[in-house]
Order: structure tokens, then C-alpha cells, then sequence
């Protein structure tokens, strides 16, 4: 499998046996004198040393003498008397809010005192100066520039980013949709390092972008997109997940499972099943599938059988260079993009950190990397739009991105402070791209974040209203064990936000009868044996009940001996 969660080290997985889990993989990295440790060797990735992972202290200092007016640029002409490139990353690394990850990567703040002043320097700095001061350049950034729109970007040029920041803060969301299209990622990831918290989730909670005929991104909604992995690529195993998630009313926006095989046979296997539950309850055009294999995988197995493949997957990054380790190209993704002429597109994967864990750092900060990430995003569904409409079709693209924020490890960052900015800092980049955006709000099991601080975070987060979050039967996914969120979870946000479900996936909730008319548990709530049941009967089962439940208890008891969780019960507390 090469999806985001299984590639994070994709050039030394091979030496491993198991491939993906990418937690343990840094921890036993040899070389001749001795063991080198995990941030060490991503250190070594990102072309810095540890010893002198914080600015330079030349900079710091210099910093210290910021004047009031100045920006970045008469700030570097001061006091280095020309631009450098260098010194321009590591400034607006340091406006960022502190994670490891930045400071591995040798752009990080020495203190509050520094970060408050390059913020400043940022803050005075106009959109157009950066547009014109790329921090790398590549194909993907330079075609990324040429898809804005000219008019937007002529009328936001002027603005400072201080100024880009109170226009997000104080206009109405009628005014700030006309200027998104003229905004680069460069800028967007810019202008969220200046913003507190509470700033980024005044302006996340203002700024939707709903899919297509459907409330999934829309304001007040919070859907779920379930995970059910199998550490054997057991179709049971898959679809009892679906049935538990859906027992709880939950599971709304996509049923994708992680393979552990990417062999185009087993992937063609759990496509077909995941194809046959949406099709034997009708929900074929509510809900999509996917197989979280590449997307080579993927395109393979729907020429072979045409029909069986979802909405499909790839995970992206923010260049060329970390997208080679992805194995794919803008090209490539072009081309693909232009084959998706059907009502579902793309589901992407990020997340802050994967580009320099995999050697692509480039000098330049995780939060720029990412809003590059949601900037490649934004073109393939621009792209998806266009053969839409070349096919006939009304140009409504299905394409969503999916932040797994906290997957890598303390490397990027590893408290749960930082596990919930790095969720705003990007529901807001993603919602500046014009992108539904949901998240993984994880961690791995050598962070400092624990269960109870994975409730304290979803509780942080939830008021900037994302499109969607991770659904599992626990915590902890069985396969890629990590931890994220339960169906249980969404229950409790649901109730204590007052967030609601798409509105045709709760119609089918209730003609599932599991919850009432009036959105309330019924007694089969919590209960995946009834919508086996359900099921069963759905596909013209005439056996009698108790044949089919009998048969539906054993298959739990199968599932749960392969080291498959299941979530069954509710005692009306969320």
C-alpha cells in the first residue's frame, strides 16, 4: 500500500517486513558507529543538524532590531543589504507557532521574542511581494501560479497580510469567496502563522465549501469518514466496520479501508465488496468507496473491472521532489484527473511533516508545505471541473482532502497544544483553497498525546466546524495502530456541538432503524448485528432471522479473533 499513512519513509521501507508502519521504522536506522536515532536520521533528511537546528544566531539577533514599518524584504536589504533566499525561508519559518519538526529543519524561532518579531515582518509584508519571492521553485509551484485567477490576484496584490488577516476576521463569507481563487498557497500558508488560535477559528468557522449536492462541508454539518482496515484484507473484517460505524449512525462521507496488499488482485477484492454494501442498501449515489492503494493500483484495477472502483485515493505533497517519493507526478495527476468524468473524483491525504521525514524539506517550513499540498488539491479539482463539463456533465467535482495531523510523530511535533493548531492552521489553509476539508486528529503511541487528550483536542478543534473527522470502532486502528477517532466520538461531538450528519446518509439512518424520526437512538442502536440483518434482507436473504443472526454472530466472532475491534452497545451516555 502507498497511501499517506503507509509512506512516510518510502526509500528504507522495503528493509522492512511489514511496510508502513512507519512509527517504528526511524527507531532502528544502523550505521558504523552504532544506532542512529529517530531525529537524528530525520535530521539528516532535512539537511540540518540538530546542534543547529534554530536560526542562526545572527539572525536572531538581528531580529531583535526590527523596525515598526519594516517587512521582510526592507528588513533583509537593512540588514544583509540584499534579498536571500535562505534567511527569506527561515524568517517565515520563524513566524510560525514552535514544532520539532521546524526546528529539525532549522527554521524555527529561538524564542517568543523572535517569533513575535518575524510575524511582525510578515504582517507588514504585501501578498504581491511574495507572489514574486517564491521559497522554492518547481513545476508543480510554477503551474500552481498560473491556475489563479488574474483578476483576484490584481485585486489582493495591495494587501499586506496583516491586512489579508483582518479582511478573513471581519468580512462576511459573501465577500472573502470572490478573492480565494486569487490567493497562492504561499500566501495562505503565510497568513496563518500571524493568526492565534481563536483567530483561526473565527475564520474556519465562516468559510464553507460543501461537495456537491450534499452538506458534507457544510456549515453546522460534521461528517465521518470510516476506516474499517483489516490486518489481513479480510472482506469481513471490512464490512463488519461499516456495519458497527453505521450502527451508530455514523459514516456519511466515504467507506475507505488502507490495504495491507497492493496487489491489483486483493485490491480488485475489497473494491468489489466495498461495492456490493453500497449497492445492496441503495446508497450508490450518497455515499463513495475507496481503496486507499495507489492510484496506479487503482486505475489498474478499473480497467480490469470497470465500475468497481469509489471515488479514488492518492496521497499528495507540496513538490515535485516529495512527490517523486509518492511516485507520482503533476502529470500524471493531470492525466488521471482528466479521467474523472463520473460524480465522484479524488479523496486526498496530508499532512504537516511528511515532506521532510521523506528528504524533501527544501529549507522551507511544514506549514507552507502543506498549504502547497492543498494548492495541488485545488488544481486537480479545477481539472476534474474541466472533464466534467468536457463530458457533458454539470462541472461539480467529489474532491476532498483528508489532514492526518499527529500520524508521523514527535519528530513534527508532539504535545497535544500542538496536535490542535496544526488541525486550525490547516482547516483554515484548506478552507482559503476553496477545498472540504476534513482531519485525523491522531497521534502515535511514542507522542505525548494520550486518549483523554485526544477528547480535550477534538474539543479544541470542533468550533472551527471541519468537513469531517476519521470513524473507527475505537481509538486505535487495528492495522496501522495509531490512534484517532471512534464512532462513539462522533456520537458525543454530534451531541455536545449540536453538528448534524448529510442530510440523505441520516434519511438512510432512519430507514435503517437506528435512529428515530425525530434523530434519537432506537434500541438497535449500537447494534451491527441488526444492520447485518438488515442487510441480508436487503439482498433478498429468505432465510428466517434468527438463521441470519446466528450466522452474523459467528462472523463477529471471527472478525474479533483476527485482532479486529468492534464497537457494539450504547448506554444513552455521550
Amino acid at each position: 500500500m502507498d497511501g499517506f499513512k503507509r509512506s512516510r519513509f518510502p526509500k528504507i521501507r522495503e528493509a522492512v517486513h511489514h511496510k508502513g508502519h512507519t512509527m517504528t521504522v526511524g527507531n532502528l536506522i544502523e550505521r558504523s558507529n552504532g544506532i542512529m536515532s529517530r531525529r537524528e536520521f530525520c535530521c539528516a533528511l532535512a539537511g540540518s543538524l540538530a546542534s543547529s537546528a534554530l536560526l542562526p544566531p545572527l539572525l536572531q539577533a538581528r531580529l531583535l532590531t526590527t523596525k515598526p514599518e519594516e517587512d521582510l524584504f526592507a528588513f533583509m536589504k537593512r540588514t544583509a543589504g540584499k534579498f536571500d533566499r535562505a534567511t527569506y525561508q527561515q524568517l517565515i519559518g520563524a513566524a510560525n507557532a514552535f514544532k520539532e519538526g521546524d526546528q529539525i529543519l532549522g527554521v524555527a524561532a529561538v524564542d517568543e521574542a523572535s517569533r513575535t518579531q518575524a510575524r511582525r515582518l510578515l504582517s507588514n509584508t504585501r501578498l504581491g511581494d511574495i507572489l514574486k519571492h517564491p521559497l522554492f521553485e518547481d513545476q508543480l509551484y510554477s503551474r500552481l501560479l498560473d491556475s489563479l485567477s488574474p483578476d483576484a490576484v490584481k485585486k489582493t496584490s495591495p494587501m499586506t497580510l496583516g491586512e489579508l488577516k483582518e479582511f478573513l476576521l471581519t468580512k462576511k463569507e459573501s465577500d472573502i469567496q470572490p478573492i480565494l481563487d486569487g490567493l497562492c498557497s504561499d500566501v495562505i500558508g503565510c497568513v496563518v502563522k500571524i493568526m492565534s488560535n481563536e483567530e483561526l477559528i473565527a475564520a474556519g468557522r465562516k468559510i464553507f465549501h460543501p461537495l456537491p449536492g450534499t452538506h458534507i462541508g457544510a456549515k453546522g454539518y460534521l461528517g465521518a469518514r470510516i476506516q474499517p482496515n483489516s490486518p489481513t484484507d479480510h472482506p469481513d473484517d471490512v464490512i463488519w466496520q461499516i456495519f458497527s460505524g453505521w450502527s451508530y449512525a455514523t459514516g456519511d462521507v466515504v467507506l475507505g479501508t488502507n490495504p495491507v496488499s497492493s496487489e491489483t488482485p486483493s485490491v480488485a477484492v475489497l473494491e468489489e465488496a466495498l461495492q456490493d454494501i453500497r449497492r445492496t442498501f441503495g446508497v450508490l449515489d450518497i455515499i463513495p468507496h475507496s481503496v486507499l492503494a495507489h492510484i496506479d493500483i487503482q486505475a489498474a484495477v478499473e480497467t480490469k473491472q470497470p465500475g468497481t472502483t469509489g471515488i479514488w485515493f492518492q496521497s499528495l505533497a507540496g513538490s515535485d521532489k516529495a512527490n517523486a517519493t509518492f511516485d507520482i507526478t503533476l502529470e500524471k495527476m493531470l492525466a488521471y484527473a482528466s479521467q474523472r468524468t463520473g460524480p465522484y473524483g479524488f479523496y486526498f491525504e496530508t499532512g504537516q511533516g511528511a515532506d521532510f521525514t521523506n528528504g524533501s524539506g527544501q529549507g522551507t517550513d511544514m506549514v507552507i508545505h502543506e498549504s502547497r499540498k492543498y494548492g495541488f488539491a485545488r488544481l486537480l479539482k479545477m481539472k476534474v471541473a474541466e472533464a466534467q463539463q468536457k463530458a457533458g456533465r454539470s462541472p461539480d467535482p467529489w474532491v476532498h482532502v483528508n489532514d492526518v495531523a499527529g500520524f508521523i510523530g514527535p519528530e513534527v511535533f508532539r504535545s497535544r497544544e500542538q496536535l490542535v493548531r496544526c488541525c486550525l492552521e490547516d482547516i483554515v489553509m484548506g478552507k482559503l483553497h476553496g477545498l472540504t476539508l476534513g482531519l485525523d486528529i491522531c497521534s502515535t503511541l511514542h507522542m505525548d498525546v494520550s486518549l483523554t487528550d485526544l477528547d480535550w483536542c477534538q474539543d479544541r478543534i470542533m468550533p472551527a466546524n471541519p468537513a469531517y473527522l476519521m470513524a473507527l470502532p475505537t481509538k486505535n486502528d487495528p492495522m496501522l495502530g495509531y490512534l484517532t477517532t471512534a464512532f462513539q466520538d462522533h456520537v458525543r461531538l454530534r451531541e455536545k456541538f449540536g453538528y448534524r450528519v448529510n442530510d440523505s446518509m441520516w434519511k438512510f439512518f432512519r430507514q435503517l432503524g437506528v435512529i428515530t424520526a425525530k434523530g434519537r437512538p432506537t434500541s438497535h442502536f449500537g447494534q451491527p448485528l441488526w444492520v447485518w440483518y438488515q442487510y441480508r434482507r436487503a439482498g433478498e436473504d429468505k432465510r428466517s432471522r434468527t438463521e441470519i443472526l446466528l450466522e452474523g454472530k459467528q462472523k463477529m466472532k471471527e472478525v474479533r479473533e483476527r485482532g479486529v475491534y468492534l464497537a457494539e452497545g450504547f448506554d444513552g451516555k455521550t
